[in-house]
C-alpha cells in the first residue's frame, strides 16, 4: 500500500473528528433531493434521515442526539416554508402567537434530533447485516409519531371531528416521513449497502490495524 495512502488511512480510521463533518455534509447534500413537499410543510428527501442516523449508530446516543438536532436547525433553515419577511420579523411573528412558524421549527429540530434514536441496539442484532436497519426503522417510527403530534398540536384541525383530525394528521405525517423512511429502508435492505453500513462503522469506531482483511 503506497505511504501516503497507508498514512490517510491512519489518520481517519476510527476518528469521530472526521467522521462526523462528512457524514454531517452528505447528509446535507442528500437532503436537497427532495421528491415530496407538502403544502403545509415538510419534504421527504432522498436517504437524509438515515444518513444523519449514522451518527448515532456509530458513537451512540449523546453524539447522536446532539449532531441530529443540529442538523434539524440546519434543515430548517434551508428548507423552513415562514413567509417570505426578514428573519426578525419571523420570530416576532412566532412570539406573537403565529403557533404554526413555533410547530415548523419543532418539527425540524426534534423531528431530525430523534435520528439520535438509531443509537438503540439489540443484543440479537448487534453486529449483523441489518442491525442499522431496524434501528433506523426505530427511530424513524418515532419521528413519524412526533410529525402526526405536530401537526395535531400547532396547525388548525382540517376537518370538525377529532377522529377525522387525528387520521389526517398520521395521513399527513406518513405522506413525507412514511415515504421517505420506506424508501431508505428499501435501500438499506440491499446486501451491498448492508454491508457498506458495516464496514463505515468499523472505519468510523476501530483503531486501524494494517492487517486487516480490508483494502
Amino acid at each position: 500500500m503506497p505511504e501516503t495512502r497507508l498514512n490517510f488511512k491512519k489518520a481517519v480510521w476510527g476518528n469521530k473528528l472526521f467522521w462526523i463533518p462528512v457524514i454531517f455534509v452528505v447528509a446535507l447534500i442528500f437532503s436537497l433531493f427532495v421528491f415530496i413537499a407538502p403544502e403545509e410543510g415538510g419534504e421527504a428527501t432522498f436517504m437524509s434521515m438515515a444518513i444523519i442516523a449514522l451518527i448515532g449508530y456509530f458513537y451512540g446516543p449523546g453524539w447522536g442526539f446532539s449532531i441530529s438536532v443540529l442538523f434539524g436547525c440546519v434543515m430548517f433553515l434551508i428548507h423552513g416554508r415562514m413567509p417570505e419577511i426578514n428573519y426578525l420579523e419571523k420570530y416576532i411573528t412566532s412570539i406573537a402567537g403565529q403557533e404554526v412558524y413555533i410547530g415548523e421549527l419543532v418539527d425540524y429540530i426534534a423531528g431530525y434530533g430523534l435520528m439520535g434514536f438509531a443509537a438503540v441496539s439489540f443484543r440479537k442484532t448487534r453486529g449483523t447485516r441489518y442491525e442499522f436497519l431496524l434501528s433506523f426503522g426505530i427511530a424513524a417510527t418515532l419521528r413519524f409519531v412526533e410529525g402526526a403530534l405536530n401537526c395535531r398540536i400547532f396547525y388548525e384541525p382540517m376537518y370538525g371531528e377529532t377522529l377525522r383530525d387525528i387520521a389526517y394528521c398520521l395521513a399527513y405525517s406518513f405522506w413525507y416521513i412514511g415515504t421517505e423512511t420506506l424508501l431508505s429502508c428499501a435501500v438499506l435492505l440491499m446486501p451491498r449497502v448492508a454491508d457498506c453500513v458495516l464496514y463505515l462503522k468499523k472505519a468510523a469506531t476501530e483503531k486501524y490495524e494494517i492487517n486487516r482483511n480490508y483494502p
